[in-house]
């Protein structure tokens, strides 16, 4: 799509109809973040009709391979304001190109920059996303009790400051892998994060508030099970349901493991989990910055 070829009356009538779309569900809030939050989506969403040139989709299908691919790209006009923020974008890399792992049934990354002038408005999207969901607790009939409720408030704004921490170090590096093979599916991925010891604790909040349902007491819990590399494990080990499919990928439990490391969150779940995590976490040393 060559946006750069659209006459501004076009880019003008889309921008009207968007804006008063959101001025519609703006009506039935009350929130002065929310409201900011659209504020600064609206010039993000100006700047893209403004500084955009071209945006290109594609999508291959390899039926020889049995893969599909999908892929995307954006050019920014020569000189705009939009052009100046993707030039630092030209030497991203990732930190986890291990759990990139070849012949997985799907795989992804997303590594990229947060231009310093834009972090504030991503913030305030997470402030925005948080009231939200405070909103929502609130009035969920669901959670019994005001202790059933304030831990989930707790929970949401654990996982908001890890996300606004995250943003205001300007960067975002994510990967995973999705690998399925006859009898066995293990899922892997990493992220960045400001402090690694912030998701661990979310993870804690998350197993305290779960303690009381029926069924934990199958479940084995243990933190600190080991390090690997820098990066502290724990792991939790659950029933699997009794159905045929489910005993013969994943045996008797499904296990779950959760790292941190200082700047970095990470998880694998599924067959082998433990020892599949140790393994694309090496690899990814012995390749940083790919």
């Amino acid at each position: 799509a060559n946006l750069s070829n659209l006459p501004q009356f076009y880019k003008q009538m889309a921008m009207a109809q968007i804006q008063a779309g959101v001025e519609q569900g703006l009506t039935d809030q009350d929130n002065a973040d929310s409201a900011e939050a659209v504020k600064m989506q609206m010039e993000q969403m100006q700047q893209l009709m403004d500084d955009v040139d071209v945006i290109t989709f594609g999508w291959a299908i390899d039926p020889a391979k049995k893969e599909t691919h999908m892929d995307f790209s954006m050019t920014a006009v020569a000189g705009s304001d939009m052009a100046k923020q993707m030039e630092p974008m030209a030497s991203v890399s990732t930190k986890y190109s291990g759990f990139l792992v070849p012949g997985a049934a799907i795989s992804g990354n997303l590594s990229s920059v947060i231009p310093e002038d834009q972090i504030d408005q991503f913030v305030a999207s997470l402030d925005s996303a948080e009231q939200s969901a405070l909103t929502e607790i609130e009035n969920d009939d669901q959670l019994q009790g005001d202790a059933a409720r304030d831990a989930a408030k707790k929970l949401v704004e654990m996982f908001v400051d890890i996300g606004r921490n995250t943003a205001k170090t300007g960067k975002m590096d994510a990967a995973m892998s999705l690998v399925l093979k006859p009898k066995a599916m293990t899922m892997i991925a990493a992220a960045h994060v400001a402090d690694g010891s912030e998701v661990e604790k979310a993870v804690m909040q998350i197993v305290e508030m779960a303690k009381n349902e029926p069924g934990f007491a199958a479940v084995d819990v243990k933190f600190n099970a080991g390090v690997h590399n820098g990066v502290r494990l724990h792991t939790l080990a659950m029933p699997v349901p009794e159905d045929e499919y489910s005993s013969q990928v994943f045996g008797d439990k499904l296990n779950l493991v959760i790292g941190a490391s200082d700047d970095s969150a990470y998880v694998a779940v599924g067959t082998d989990s433990m020892d599949y995590l140790k393994k694309v976490i090496d690899s990814s040393t012995g390749s940083a910055g790919e």
